[in-house]
């Protein structure tokens, strides 16, 4: 039904407030909410109710917490006495249960979840005490849902323009792939001289399709946690804490002020996807700094909706809150089995994994990143193990390598090198050496 037919504003309250609470997404209740008078005096009784029933039906839970934080943030209403106590009521609800350290994978405990969900998943005894579920207060002002309203419609176009940024850098990025013959030897002293970086050879990475429900929430996450970490510097003047703590949080950048949530490794590469997009774009953010004016311009460029011209993908009939603290496969191969810019035995050693950043490796669904190429495909052996299909270990990290500027790989190329005597140098210039060995002198 069409909001501004007369029709619509002689239904019921009651009917309007059900059709109300069933629309697929904040930014399409916004729409509503600017088109419809009717809608919009609906909005300013019954907002609170709104906005819970629309974040609980088609986010998941994560995303869900932090719109509910940001909402008591405005409204003044988080209660905490400390920096830590805040911490532990809210930023930990967006980590990882301590029972799972260090496999996200087996984290069955769910701690961000709406109380109408608290029965329907498995909850550790210990964190069903320390994180009781939190709503929207019924007393929450209209203008601090609506601005919500701004913020998820903006946070969607914006997460559209990341991803497909990322996307057209992927495809334009001229990747080059490691030829068969040719093998990583990793470890100086195995008695091979390195041999010259292989050439590699061009291929044409190949998108999947449109953005799934996945990569966009992913993406959308980390929009939301820029948004808390800013507002809640904003209100630090009303914040009931000692001089020390409020010091303490005005010297947090905001990689260092989420990882008092518990989370590391894939999601500060998440988050910076996120930042770096920021201050690409012209967003006003500095890493080592907080300055309020700045903050106030880069809220206001991240509320100030626009409309809506983007298809959302279809959320999931049966919304799985594990998706977003599930690795992906590229995720396990970098951050869980062995990081390989850390690792002796990979060649993308003394690399930062933010160079990849820029290409949407930390967004992508392993679907996308399969279609690329940068990633190979596993399949199952009769055995149970896994037999990799396309192509090796070695070839996907010489590809991720591939992408990145010259200047940037000849430099990792010296340092690498430099690990080896003078003696065990071949071909006298070291700039395109490295511990790369045809296949005949495999030792692994």
């Amino acid at each position: 039904m069409d909001p501004t037919d007369p029709l619509f504003s002689s239904l019921p309250a009651e009917v309007l407030l059900q059709i109300a609470k069933q629309v697929s997404s904040l930014p399409s209740f916004r729409n509503l909410d600017k088109a419809s008078p009717t809608i919009s005096s609906l909005f300013d009784e019954f907002g609170p109710e709104i906005v819970e029933s629309i974040i609980s039906t088609n986010l998941p839970a994560q995303v869900q917490s932090l719109i509910r934080t940001i909402v008591l943030i405005r409204s003044n209403l988080t209660l905490t006495q400390s920096l830590d106590e805040f911490s532990s009521t809210y930023l930990k609800r967006d980590g990882y249960c301590e029972k799972f350290p260090h496999t996200p994978k087996l984290a069955l405990c769910i701690r961000r979840v709406h109380p109408s969900l608290d029965d329907s998943f498995k909850v550790c005894e210990g964190c069903k005490e320390a994180f009781p579920p939190i709503g929207i207060s019924q007393d929450t002002p209209s203008g601090i849902l609506r601005n919500i309203l701004d913020s998820a419609c903006q946070n969607q176009n914006l997460t559209d323009e990341l991803l497909q940024s990322c996307l057209d850098r992927c495809l334009n990025s001229k990747p080059l792939q490691l030829g068969q013959k040719f093998h990583y030897i990793a470890r100086p002293n195995v008695g091979r001289a390195p041999q010259r970086r292989p050439v590699g050879k061009p291929f044409t990475p190949e998108s999947s399709g449109p953005f799934s429900w996945t990569e966009r929430q992913r993406t959308s996450r980390h929009f939301w946690r820029v948004q808390l970490f800013f507002y809640l510097k904003l209100s630090s003047r009303d914040l009931p804490w000692t001089l020390e703590d409020l010091a303490r949080l005005g010297s947090l950048d905001i990689f260092s002020f989420w990882e008092l949530s518990g989370t590391y490794g894939r999601f500060n590469e998440q988050l910076g996807t996120i930042v770096d997009y920021l201050v690409n774009t012209g967003q006003q953010y500095g890493n080592d700094s907080f300055d309020q004016r700045a903050a106030t311009q880069t809220l206001n460029q991240i509320s100030t909706a626009s409309s809506i011209t983007r298809t959302t993908e279809e959320v999931p009939s049966s919304l799985d809150h594990h998706t977003l603290d599930t690795a992906t496969q590229a995720e396990r191969l970098v951050h869980v089995i062995k990081r390989p810019t850390h690792c002796m035995w990979g060649p993308l050693r003394y690399y930062s994994l933010g160079y990849w950043r820029r290409f949407g490796f930390y967004m992508w669904d392993d679907e996308r990143m399969h279609s690329l190429g940068f990633l190979f495909r596993r399949t199952l052996t009769e055995d149970g193990g896994y037999h990799t299909a396309n192509f090796s270990k070695d070839d996907m990290w010489f590809r991720w390598e591939s992408v990145l500027s010259h200047d940037i790989i000849e430099a990792n190329e010296r340092r690498r090198l430099s690990e080896f005597p003078d003696d065990r140098k071949e071909f006298g210039s070291y700039k395109r050496e490295t511990w790369w060995s045809t296949g005949e002198f495999e030792t692994d």
